[in-house]
């Protein structure tokens, strides 16, 4: 049965684009394995009578490797430095895999969806990757003794990439094997901060490089000069490379904020803010609300001088409201889900840009204490134009528009109340609003 492996794997194109060195060693490898060998079919689904044509260039690629794998951990663990590279050179090839098929993913499931061939080839993309995360953390624990020799840039690249549940390349189980390796392995030997900055500078950089917003100057402040400009997001017909080349690009960059400090922030700033707008203002609704909650965590960490010094809370403000307009509308084609996802991350953006927005002295030079400088009373009358707006442009306009949808309504009543509390006695100039 061995040599029949080895043999199929053989006819295996990838198989094919490894050095002879290291067929060779696959090889014999398979062929040391006895007669009597167990192999796990369920997981590894390979029995003798299968034709390679019969199956995808993707299951291919991951049955390959976790068969190799498979078969790797059943061996004693070599120190050698000519297996360490060999190994963690493999190991890199499963963490290349991981990444997301190229290409516009179908993100919500709908009545018409299980007929397109994409979601067929997203569905049994999800499959293999999960194999291939199986695969990934047997090698990880395989490796563990020989840390130092591993590209931890690139398997922190390909965990994070299953970290968020709402991402369509992964499964409720491969998320739970992605949370469960980077909470094993972090802070040691894998220090998420330190890798994040690697992770911004070598992935994430040349990815959004073309991420350019017109009234955003390249240090990421506010360019006066322009700002009479209307903002244009891009088509919808764009090939971007943040949803197209690599579709995990927003969620490896929120993963670099949740990992970052304050001063991370700061020294990245002029990359941060075009990228987190580019997906902001990307037409798909569940881009739009990955934007917001990337942007959240940019809001919740940052030095707030930051913000007002650049100028660029406006720009924030205007990215935010815009998305108030998605809808469950009849002519739209946002779902309720969708809708109620964005709208809950959308508006929690603003009431919190409102507070930093109210501090605002219109001097150029912010004080290091604006409470002291600028009465608690004068920043609450501030911040009560602010989320005064919010009530008018979205809750106002949310209740007319939603309908039936009782999901959408329940949320906006919900901000309602929040909005209220912040505003406290100035909430009632806008009672009227309310009442209608």
């Amino acid at each position: 049965m061995a040599s029949a492996y080895a043999q199929f794997c053989d006819n295996i194109a990838d198989f094919q684009k490894l050095s002879d060195q290291e067929r060779s060693y696959i090889r014999q490898l398979l062929e040391t394995k006895t007669q009597n060998e167990v192999f796990n079919k369920d997981d590894l689904q390979y029995t003798t009578g299968v034709s390679v044509d019969e199956l995808s260039e993707i299951s291919k690629k991951a049955q390959f490797l976790y068969a190799l794998f498979h078969f790797i951990n059943t061996e004693e663990i070599d120190l050698s430095a000519e297996w360490r590279t060999y190994t963690t050179d493999l190991l890199n090839r499963i963490c290349v895999l991981l990444r997301p098929l190229t290409g516009k993913w179908i993100w919500a499931q709908d009545e018409f969806v299980e007929t397109k061939s994409r979601w067929k080839l997203q569905q049994e993309y999800r499959k293999t990757a999960l194999n291939l995360l199986k695969a990934l953390a047997e090698v990880l624990e395989y490796l563990y003794p020989v840390f130092d020799n591993l590209d931890s840039r690139t398997v922190v690249e390909a965990i994070a990439t299953y970290l968020l549940p709402e991402d369509p390349w992964r499964t409720s189980e491969s998320n739970r094997i992605a949370k469960s390796l980077i909470e094993m392995y972090t802070p040691v030997p894998f220090d998420t901060e330190d890798i994040g900055k690697q992770i911004l500078a070598e992935t994430l950089r040349p990815i959004f490089k073309s991420a350019k917003h017109k009234n955003v100057s390249s240090a990421g402040r506010h360019s006066s000069s322009r700002e009479h400009e209307l903002r244009i997001p891009f088509d919808i017909d764009d090939e971007l490379p943040w949803t197209s080349q690599r579709p995990e690009a927003a969620s490896l960059l929120h993963f670099v904020l949740s990992s970052a400090d304050t001063k991370f922030m700061s020294d990245n700033w002029p990359l941060l803010v075009p990228s987190i707008l580019a997906i902001i203002d990307d037409v798909d609704p569940v881009y739009k609300t990955r934007g917001c909650s990337t942007l959240h965590l940019l809001l919740l960490k940052v030095n707030p001088q930051v913000i007002l010094v650049t100028g660029i809370a406006g720009i924030f403000w205007d990215a935010l409201m815009a998305c108030l307009a998605y809808l469950p509308l009849g002519s739209s084609n946002v779902t309720v889900t969708e809708s109620v996802n964005l709208l809950d991350i959308t508006y929690t953006d603003l009431i919190l840009l409102s507070s930093i927005r109210s501090q605002d002295t219109g001097s150029k030079t912010v004080p290091t204490d604006l409470v002291s400088v600028v009465d608690a009373r004068e920043i609450q009358k501030r911040q009560s134009k602010y989320l005064g707006s919010i009530i008018i442009e979205g809750i106002y306009s949310g209740m007319r528009l939603c309908g039936e949808h009782v999901e959408v309504a329940d949320l906006l009543i919900s901000k309602l109340g929040i909005i209220a509390k912040n505003m406290d006695i100035y909430f009632v100039l806008y009672l009227q609003v309310v009442s209608l």
